[in-house]
């Protein structure tokens, strides 16, 4: 896999433990601050990045044909945006 993408998904999963602890940590005299961690955004965030991920990683080992398709079909709009 390509480094950005394992980085993005290890800081997204370590967000959903280190946040609260450190909202713990530093706002201990804030009782407002509680239920102030985004879990909904920090999972949605990582299941955007992992499901188109894993679907491409099924598609390159199950179906390499696809995948080369897909790959020249991706060069040829990329020449295309360069105007």
């Amino acid at each position: 896999m390509n480094l950005s993408i394992v980085m993005t998904s290890c800081s997204t999963l370590l967000a959903m433990g280190m946040m609260p602890l450190l909202l713990y940590i530093y706002c201990q005299g804030f009782p407002s601050v509680r239920n102030a961690v985004p879990y909904v955004q920090i999972i949605l965030s990582l299941v955007l990045t992992l499901v188109p991920c894993g679907i491409g990683i099924l598609i390159n080992t199950y179906r390499p044909q696809y995948s080369k398709r897909v790959t020249k079909v991706c060069e040829e709009n990329e020449g295309q945006t360069d105007h």
